[in-house]
């Protein structure tokens, strides 16, 4: 499994959770952003919902790991596995918290195939260092195959991109 593979499989976890009834992390997406895909994150109105309901249940947790072990036995590479881990980890701490996805700029040539640009914001709060132990770990596994580079956003914001190129 390539890191471009992986990195996609988070952005769809990430798009294919419920979206809130309030737009989590709107106010703090780049100003000319395309599409906006929002989780609030696990609330008070997560828990009383059926699906809230529902992760409460002690076999939510056995079909969970079941999931996780049978996906992991069918990973043979020890890097890719290393990878897993690492993704499975950042969506165990991510899911709970506030999350938008973003679409910010999308250029379509004629000739080559479309050039994206996209944000994921979570707000991961005292859960942050968790989550970043394992974004560095992830990175770090794949800066080989998607190297990363430092940026700033005005306000002091620093954050990792991604810089994937054409194959």
């Amino acid at each position: 499994m390539k890191s471009r593979t992986i990195v996609a499989t988070l952005c769809v976890f990430v798009l294919v959770q419920a979206a809130s009834a309030a737009a989590p992390l709107a106010d703090r997406l780049p100003a000319k952003t395309l599409a906006y895909a929002g989780w609030a994150g696990k609330t008070a109105a997560f828990d009383r919902s059926m699906l809230g309901q529902l992760t409460r249940e002690p076999v939510a947790d056995a079909i969970v790991k079941a999931i996780q072990q049978a996906a992991e036995e069918n990973i043979r590479d020890k890097k890719e596995l290393q990878a897993f881990r690492n993704v499975w980890e950042m969506i165990s701490v991510g899911w709970k918290h506030p999350i938008a996805v973003a679409l910010v700029d999308f250029q379509p040539p004629q000739d080559k195939p479309p050039v994206v640009s996209g944000a994921i914001l979570i707000d991961l709060g005292k859960d942050r260092a968790k989550f970043a132990k394992h974004l560095d770990a992830l990175l770090e596994l794949a800066k080989k195959d998607v190297p990363t580079a430092e940026a700033e956003l005005p306000g002091g914001l620093k954050y990792r991109k991604l810089l994937i190129k054409d194959e």
